[in-house]
């Protein structure tokens, strides 16, 4: 059965009107953060797409063989490192087989794999595409995606409800204080996926191992270095250093408010009493900036430069 979509009931809505609309494109573009549900909203398209009730039921054989990955209409591309030419072939030629159902979706995954001979190949079959055949085109990573590829497709942004998302947690993890929850989704930007895995996970969080050594410049310096191998973990960190910044400009500012990060209210503290408000929101510029770049940035320059801006 379907896991329930959380947080992305106006994407579904607009999904629904499209097709009552008669509205549906043959090539879609899910756009948004990892672990927001772009698969899930894809898969629920192929649904409404195939449903006997076009609602979609959850019921009707459709709907079931969908939910079981086994639907001989719908086929998903979800690549290790890379989509190859092979791989584009392959569903051009599942282009060809006869519908059983009413429509065929093909969900590509992390489409910024594509290599660029794939590109190009797909690129032919999205100039002249086959009748009720839609393709979902899913990735994080729009700029790593060929312009021309771009223009032939409708371009969805997935934006998460964060009250829904909140709502959610507090039911699905009544242990967890609901301060605790909006710092996750602070750090987390909204990712119910990410929340739910990091909870699930019992790890220690990036924003505690962040704050064990954000008081010494070079503590602070060598543990961003030990992030060189784990770009997603310096992400993460850097959304939380907004997000501690944030609250150091709020404490310094209105030092009775109700912090986001109030697990670390010592900390933040104590920080923001080096520091004017000014300070505060040019670290914060800088912060943002580096966050901006974190795809490509030199992990020894990302420690430098933050260990510069908190401590320079």
């Amino acid at each position: 059965m379907e896991e329930k979509i959380i947080g992305l009931d106006k994407e579904i809505n607009l999904l629904k009107t499209l097709y009552k609309q008669g509205k549906i494109a043959s090539s879609y573009l899910f756009l948004g953060k990892e672990g927001i549900g772009k698969k899930k909203i894809a898969l629920h398209l192929a649904k409404i797409l195939n449903c006997q009730k076009h609602q979609p039921c959850q019921k009707c054989q459709d709907c079931l063989l969908i939910d079981n990955n086994c639907h001989p209409d719908v086929y998903t591309i979800s690549p290790e490192k890379s989509i190859s030419i092979e791989d584009i072939r392959t569903l051009k030629n599942k282009t060809y087989i006869k519908s059983i159902s009413h429509w065929k979706v093909f969900i590509i995954n992390d489409a910024h794999k594509l290599t660029i001979e794939a590109a190009n190949a797909f690129l032919k079959i999205q100039e002249e595409p086959p009748e009720n055949t839609t393709f979902i085109l899913i990735t994080h990573k729009l700029n790593m995606l060929p312009k021309t590829i771009q223009s032939r497709a409708v371009k969805i942004w997935l934006s998460p409800n964060a009250e829904q998302i909140k709502t959610y947690l507090k039911t699905r993890y009544p242990q967890i204080p609901a301060q605790q929850i909006d710092y996750l989704l602070g750090v987390y930007e909204n990712s119910l996926g990410k929340i739910k895995n990091f909870i699930d996970s019992k790890e220690t969080s990036i924003a505690d191992e962040t704050t064990k050594v954000l008081l010494s410049a070079e503590d602070f310096f060598n543990f961003n270095l030990s992030l060189k191998k784990k770009r997603q973990a310096l992400k993460e960190e850097l959304s939380f250093l907004m997000l501690f910044l944030r609250d150091c400009l709020v404490a310094k500012i209105t030092p009775n408010s109700i912090l986001l990060n109030s697990p670390y209210y010592e900390i933040i503290n104590t920080y923001q009493k080096g520091c004017s408000p000014e300070e505060l929101i040019k670290k914060f510029s800088k912060v943002v900036e580096i966050y901006n770049s974190a795809e490509n940035i030199n992990m020894y320059l990302a420690a430098k430069l933050l260990t510069d801006i908190f401590y320079g």
